[in-house]
Formats: C-alpha cells, structure tokens, sequence
C-alpha cells in the first residue's frame, strides 16, 4: 500500500503490507506494517518509527508501548509540540 495526495501526487511508494490508524498521540502519524512489522510514518511519507516492532499499542497518555523479541520493549513517550 501507498498513498496520494488530494492532487493525486504520490506521497507514499507502495511498500507497506497496511497503512492504518492514525497515532492517538500524534495527529500526522500513521500505523504501518512491512514485512509483519509495525513502524509509524508521518503525513510526507518519512518513516518517523522504523517498522522494525512485532507490536505497537497505546500506553499512557504521550506515550506508545513498543515490543520485538530481539530488542525487547520500551516506550516513546512524546513531547507537546
């Protein structure tokens, strides 16, 4: 999966398996999967989290729980922009 704009510019290459839900905690940040891992890109297409995570859900208000077997799990906890 990929994405355009609302001019039909391509923003996002097809590359991902799904491109989901956008973050709780971060308005231009969308849930992604390539290669049955999780990451997060923003609204230009940057992978802002590398889908390098076997899980990512909702932690704490500003936070996100990530988890992958090799490194284990740990949070992003975000900052008021």
């Amino acid at each position: 999966m990929g994405f355009v704009d609302l001019e039909g510019r391509v923003v996002v290459e097809p590359q991902y398996e799904m491109i989901g839900r956008r973050s709780e905690y971060r308005e231009n940040w969308y849930l992604v999967t390539k290669d049955g891992f999780y990451g997060f890109i923003d609204t230009s297409g940057q992978e802002v989290v590398k889908p390098i995570y076997e899980d990512i859900e909702p932690a704490k208000e500003k936070q996100t729980k990530l988890q992958t077997d090799t490194i284990g799990a740990g949070t992003v906890q975000f900052k008021n922009d």
